[in-house]
């Protein structure tokens, strides 16, 4: 007797449905870089579903394209009208094949990005196993470091990395831009002697700039 399996008997990673999500994501304060200013996170979720097994994926290129050539928008727009037609209703063994799929899709891979992450955790969650493990990790634990655009005020700066070095992180990176660079750091390597600190300039300077970059090197940053 032939009969179709229920949801919760099924074993295979057949993609039933996919749930695609723009959100909007208010800053506490707002986030200042080389290429300008953002007051709130605008990041596309997607939701993969099998049976009764679900996986989240999240893409967050931000709204303008002024860090990737992608945007928030085209993402959630090739994601919808492209990639999750082409994958529901389809099994895939891998995550390269899944990505085969959409390999006539040129470039967005903030896109591409999305439902991959959700099916990472589709078949982690059916496999009842965290996603480190079927990504071949050993730790259940990665040092993280502490991340800070422009601030209003140097002041303002060095209590949010005094809170960070407080909390533990062993390194603290930077957002530089013209205006907010040299002097900002050697304030900051002067009152944190011992802490690892990056810099992200995110192409605000250019090869003319080659001897603020020597000074740069004198206050040894880590790369």
């Amino acid at each position: 007797m032939f009969r179709n399996l229920s949801a919760a008997e099924r074993t295979d990673m057949r993609i039933d449905r996919i749930d695609v999500y723009y959100v909007e994501l208010p800053l506490i304060y707002p986030w200042r870089t080389a290429y300008g200013e953002d007051a709130a996170i605008d990041s596309v979720l997607v939701r993969m579903v099998s049976g009764q097994h679900v996986g989240w994926g999240e893409s967050t290129p931000f709204k303008a394209p002024a860090y990737s050539p992608e945007t928030a928008m085209s993402v959630y727009h090739t994601i919808t009208e492209f990639i999750a037609p082409a994958l529901v209703g389809r099994e895939f063994e891998t995550a390269d094949r899944l990505l085969d799929t959409c390999k006539w899709i040129k470039g967005n891979p903030f896109a591409k990005a999305g439902p991959e992450i959700a099916w990472w955790l589709l078949k982690a969650d059916m496999q009842k196993v965290p996603l480190y493990h079927l990504l071949g990790g050993t730790f259940r634990d990665v040092e993280a470091g502490a991340d800070f655009g422009v601030q209003d005020s140097i002041d303002m700066l060095l209590e949010k990395i005094e809170g960070a070095v407080n909390d533990g992180f062993k390194r603290v990176k930077l957002k530089v831009r013209r205006g907010w660079d040299l002097d900002m750091l050697q304030v900051v390597c002067c009152t944190f002697p011992r802490q690892t600190f990056h810099i992200d300039c995110n192409s605000g300077y250019t090869l003319d700039d080659i001897d603020f970059f020597k000074k740069v090197d004198e206050l040894g940053l880590a790369m």
